[in-house]
Order: C-alpha cells, then structure tokens, then sequence
C-alpha cells in the first residue's frame, strides 16, 4: 500500500535545507529568489536561441516531401 506523499515534511526539511545552506530564512528565500530569476532567464535566453519558425518550416518541408513521395 503506498502512502500519500508528506508534502509537510517535505516542506520542512526543504526550509531546514536552505537555512542551514544559506544562514537564516530571509537570507534562503533571497537566495532562491535570485536562483529563480537566474533560471527564467536561462529558460528565456535558450528559447530564443531556437528558432522556432524554421523548425516548423523544417517539419513541414518532410511531411509534404512525404506526401509527394507517396502520391
């Protein structure tokens, strides 16, 4: 029988992690913070260094080089 995930405990041993890591809570939730913003950032940058629109065209080029093949 599995037991339901202890999402409290967890929560504390997260808190108790950060504050032993970073000194006090206020210090943690500020570190985090920025680590946070660091990672959006990350996320965005490499987002836009894909360039979507010529994947797309890329896929649509093979399925219609597909079905010129099967026609």
């Amino acid at each position: 029988m599995s037991k339901e995930f202890n999402w409290k405990k967890y929560k504390s041993d997260v808190i108790k992690k950060c504050v032993d890591k970073y000194g006090s809570r206020e210090q943690a939730i500020v570190e985090m913070d920025a680590e946070i913003g660091s990672l959006r950032l990350k996320a965005e940058t490499l987002g836009n260094m894909v360039d979507w629109e010529k994947i797309e065209r890329e896929i649509d080029d093979e399925e219609e080089a597909k079905q010129a093949q099967s026609a």
